[in-house]
């Protein structure tokens, strides 16, 4: 015969092994919504997501009796497709959740749950909270969008020093020693600075080039090509529909330098002698597509790695975006959309 004491331990032990009570410890929240779009099983978790006390205050009840209307509409559309045979993975934004500026981030994910006899029956749903990573990312990304800005005030610095300083100082030493052309050594001494300078011009223009600061975008790429062809022997198509466009910073730089480490890549890894660019812009959008057909990478593999990141963050300070598409052995795709002031740009 059992004691009381064991009969009451085995008892807590049922209860504590029942679904409920294990779905109850999970601190996310968790539910399923049958085809009627009603709460069948819901935790604690998500009782207290949409401000409840009790899983008996929602069961039974419609999704959209449970979270709201506004709530509804914006995910309405989600839990129907799960209901119709798809599973979603999606992030959900809520401004304001917390207060004024204080947004509210899940990853959602939604699985329909079949029948025996393969009917959909209902749809499982879960929510992680990615509040905190949402905005660790979004500080991460702040810090490198203001170190990519320091750099680039570095590189533009140094690059007006070398060509207003060092090169000007050069240039007129050049003059005295011609002038001086009595001097046995003058002669050598007059290569010498040359070589200086033309070393001091190219590092000025590798800092920073000089047209940026003056020309549209169309001349500054055609440009960089130029140099670019000429230190590696590589040949660039360039191709622009339309004429240029005068843009200001950081989007003129921002376009720059994704073109410049795109084409960084394709000189280090590409393993071809041939490579495209492509300009275009169509409301209001200017799209930038530098294109190889080398070796390739599987963009998985590499993270940020290939100056990915550095493109990224350019193009998020331009309030645009970039898109990698490369596969192992089929080259590289490097697009950027960058949005442009209706009055910001005028044709050249």
């Amino acid at each position: 015969m059992e004691s009381g004491e064991v009969r009451a331990r085995r008892g807590v032990l049922q209860r504590m092994a029942s679904p409920q009570m294990v779905m109850d410890h999970v601190p996310a929240p968790i539910g399923f919504v049958d085809r009627d779009l009603r709460v069948r099983c819901v935790n604690r978790a998500a009782c207290r997501l949409y401000g409840y006390q009790h899983p008996r205050e929602i069961l039974g009840r419609t999704v959209a009796d449970v979270v709201g209307a506004a709530t509804f509409a914006r995910l309405g559309s989600n839990v129907e497709a799960a209901l119709s045979g798809e599973t979603l993975v999606y992030e959900d934004v809520v401004p304001d959740w917390f207060g004024p500026g204080g947004e509210h981030a899940s990853e959602v994910h939604l699985t329909p749950r079949f029948g025996p006899t393969g009917d959909v029956i209902g749809c499982d749903y879960l929510s992680i909270d990615i509040t905190a990573r949402r905005r660790a990312d979004e500080m991460q990304r702040a810090l490198c969008q203001r170190l990519v800005v320091a750099h680039e005030q570095e590189r533009r610095t140094l690059a007006r020093a070398l060509h207003e300083g060092i090169s000007q100082a050069l240039t007129g030493l050049h003059l005295r020693l011609a002038a001086e052309a009595t001097d046995p050594d003058g002669g050598e001494m007059q290569r010498l600075v040359i070589g200086l300078t033309e070393r001091a011009r190219r590092l000025a223009v590798n800092l920073r080039p000089p047209e940026l600061e003056d020309f549209n975008l169309l001349l500054v790429l055609r440009s960089a090509v130029r140099r670019f062809e000429q230190r590696t022997g590589m040949r660039i198509q360039f191709r622009a529909d339309g004429g240029g466009w005068y843009l200001p910073d950081p989007v003129q730089t921002a376009v720059y330098r994704i073109v410049e480490a795109a084409l960084r890549n394709i000189e280090r890894h590409a393993g071809v002698r041939n490579a495209a660019i492509e300009l275009a812009v169509d409301a209001g959008v200017l799209t930038v597509t530098v294109r190889d057909d080398g070796r390739g990478f599987d963009p998985a593999s590499v993270e940020t790695g290939h100056g990915l990141g550095t493109m990224q963050v350019w193009a998020e300070l331009a309030g645009g975006s970039v898109t990698v598409a490369a596969a192992p052995g089929t080259g590289v795709t490097v697009t950027a959309q960058v949005p442009l002031a209706t009055d910001s740009p005028s044709a050249a």
